[in-house]
This record gives C-alpha cells, sequence and structure tokens, in this order.
C-alpha cells in the first residue's frame, strides 16, 4: 500500500525534520512520492514516480519547500501503473487529496459518472479524491457530512483500506478505516510543540535535539499526522480509531468524530 503525511502548522515551516523520517519507507513503497502545499493561496504540488529514497528532488523540496500545510505521500501502487499521473497527491484547486488504501475503482466509477477521458491516471484513489468532493459539494461545504455521505455509499465491502489525507487550504482532514490488517493500516497525529518532546530511556539524537531547540526558538507549533509514529516514544502519538475523521482547523484546534 502507501504511507501518508501531513502537517498543519501555524505558521509556515519546512519539511527537513519531518521528511528525513519519513523518507526510509519509500524504500518500500517505492513506486512515486509527491508533495502538496499552499503557498499565499495558491496550490503548489510536486511529485515524480520513483522511489524517495533514490530521489534528489525529495532532498531539495525538503529543504525548499516553506508552507504551513504539507500533504506527502510515498506509494506502493495496487491499481494503476507506476506513472507521474498515478503519484499523489491529487490536487483540485484549492483541494489537495493524499490516499493509502483499495477501493473498489468500478464502483466509484459508477458512483461519480467519470469517464476516462476525465481522468488524468488509472488509480481508484483519483476517483474517490472525485467523489469526496461531489459529495461536500452536495452537503453545501460542510466536510464531515459530506465525507460521511461519500464513505456511506461506498460501503464497507467495497475497500481493504481507506486512509487519507484532505485539505482545503485552511484544514486539514485525515481520515483512518480498514476491514482487513488494522495493525497495518494505522494512522497517528501528535501536537507537536517543545514541551510535547521527552526523553524516554536515552538522550534524543543530536538532531532532535536541535530540531527541539528550532521549535523553541521559532515558537512553531504543528499537529502532524502520519501513517507511523516518526518520532517513537519521543512524541505522544495518538492513533486515528476506524472510522474517525480528524480535523485540524487553521488556529490548530483539532477535533474527533466517528463519521462511519
Amino acid at each position: 500500500m502507501c504511507r501518508l503525511l501531513g502537517i498543519r502548522a501555524n505558521k509556515p515551516v519546512d519539511l527537513n525534520f519531518s521528511m528525513t523520517g519519513f523518507r526510509p519507507y519509500g524504500a518500500e513503497h517505492s513506486d512515486g512520492w509527491g508533495i502538496g502545499w499552499y503557498e499565499r493561496g495558491e496550490t503548489h504540488l510536486y511529485k515524480e514516480p520513483l522511489a524517495a529514497t533514490t530521489s534528489l528532488s525529495y532532498l531539495e523540496h525538503s529543504a525548499n519547500a516553506v508552507s504551513d500545510i504539507f500533504l506527502c505521500h510515498v506509494r506502493k501502487a495496487t491499481q494503476g501503473a507506476n506513472c507521474l499521473e498515478n503519484s499523489h497527491p491529487f490536487r483540485q484547486d484549492p483541494w489537495l487529496f493524499a490516499h493509502n488504501g483499495n477501493v473498489d475503482r468500478s464502483l466509484l466509477l459508477a458512483l461519480t459518472g467519470a469517464k476516462k477521458h476525465e481522468l488524468e491516471g488509472a488509480t481508484d484513489s483519483e476517483v474517490l479524491f472525485i467523489w469526496l468532493l461531489r459529495c461536500i459539494k452536495a452537503e453545501t461545504g460542510d466536510v464531515p457530512a459530506g465525507l460521511a455521505r461519500a464513505l456511506k455509499l461506498i460501503g464497507r465491502t467495497h475497500f481493504s483500506c481507506l486512509n487519507f489525507l484532505l485539505s482545503d487550504g485552511q484544514r486539514l482532514f485525515a481520515y483512518r478505516d480498514a476491514t482487513c490488517k488494522p495493525d497495518y493500516y494505522s494512522l497517528y497525529f501528535v501536537d507537536r510543540h517543545p514541551g510535547n518532546f521527552h526523553q524516554a530511556t536515552a538522550a534524543l539524537a543530536k538532531e532532535t535535539e536541535a530540531f527541539v531547540e528550532s521549535l523553541r526558538a521559532r515558537n512553531e507549533r504543528a499537529i502532524v499526522v502520519c501513517s507511523e509514529r516518526l518520532t517513537g516514544e519521543h512524541e505522544p502519538w495518538q492513533l486515528l480509531g476506524l472510522g474517525e475523521l480528524l480535523t485540524v482547523q487553521a488556529d490548530l484546534k483539532t477535533s474527533l468524530e466517528k463519521i462511519s
């Protein structure tokens, strides 16, 4: 499958620390990688159909991209070839979307009525994105209601995993569900600020210590969502429940609700 990383920060930040920890997952999930972010209200996207572990652009964008919202993805293909069009995230301004899972694409095509010429690639994820946005629109922009509507019509018999990140440029949404291997199809989140880092039985790595000092000096805080607990026991990562939606507002207030 794939791995996800999302960030909603209180001010524009770079990706260096988080993407360093995220990059090794690109070895197993080697069918593409990408990041989506926002600058001055504009949506930006960069992706490649190759492993993050072999990409020089991965390091460049980790260092140079600056935003208060990021969606990052490393892909292990289940539907669609290894190509740029099938790499994540996907974009429909102002929306960004990245998905980990496997959904019945035939059902999604029937629900959306999407035709081949309307799609850039051949993934279930792209069609799922279209379906979610249509349902949000049908609920007059109410994102949780729209997502609940979309998921109800998909039904739990038509997917193995349905983890995703979604953003409208102001908020970050993260959803987790799986009908098999729930331990593998994980999605965690953490409120990242200097006071939330702690030492377990050993001192923090020098890189982590430097990062914590940087957070403190710049008064940075962020809600980070990831398929894995990137910093292990050094931060209090919380696991999203199955069928649970996390909403992160622009002021970093969070809410959790079960929507399916």
